[in-house]
């Protein structure tokens, strides 16, 4: 019987822990060979793009003694963060499954339960802040390009990972259909109050 593959299973709104190999060489608290993080990046990326909340989970070194810094997994995650252009939120627990790794999920999982509105507000906010911009990039524009209103952009924006703290603050990340010549809207903003910013980025 075949084996099943990360193309054979639906991750849409649902919370997806995976296993990684990050134990990294680290010389002085720095990463001196990435690849095992490099060849985890196909697995990750598709998993965010399918829409999955995704977990991560690894070792890093063997401590003899409870926690030691120098075999933290801090830089990994800056390391993986560069790499898919994101914040990826580093849970520092002592145990498995420790405080701060369940109010990361927590907060994606409140985030989830009222998708629609967090992502109308979330589009709204962006076309009010961003539209002025696009209008001024499209005049720069060496072909012509369809006017872009906020409402237009509101509806071509396209919501592709959203980034979760344990604090309840979040970045979420929309492709712009090139109305910012390719750059990415991010949006900022809190579970407790609201969406609270909007810049392009990339």
């Amino acid at each position: 019987m075949a084996k099943k593959t990360i193309d054979d299973i639906q991750v849409a709104g649902k919370r997806v822990l995976v296993r990684c190999d990050f134990n990294v060489p680290m010389q002085d608290g720095k990463i001196t060979s990435d690849k095992r993080i490099v060849a985890a990046l196909p697995t990750i990326k598709k998993l965010i793009a399918d829409g999955g909340k995704v977990i991560l989970c690894s070792h890093l070194g063997k401590p003899k003694n409870g926690p030691e810094a120098k075999f933290s997994l801090a830089p990994v995650a800056e390391r993986l963060s560069d790499y898919l252009g994101k914040p990826v939120v580093f849970a520092d627990d002592d145990n498995v499954v420790g405080e701060h790794a369940k109010a990361a999920v927590a907060a994606m999982k409140q985030t989830m339960t009222d998708q629609d509105r967090w992502d109308r507000d979330m589009r709204a906010f962006a076309a009010r802040e961003l539209t002025e911009l696009a209008c001024d990039w499209r005049e720069s524009a060496d072909e012509e390009v369809p006017e872009i209103t906020e409402e237009s952009f509101a509806q071509r924006i396209e919501l592709t990972s959203i980034a979760m703290n344990p604090d309840g603050s979040f970045s979420a990340y929309f492709d712009d259909d090139d109305m910012l010549f390719g750059h990415c809207v991010v949006v900022y903003g809190t579970l407790a109050d609201g969406v609270s910013s909007a810049v392009m980025a990339g």
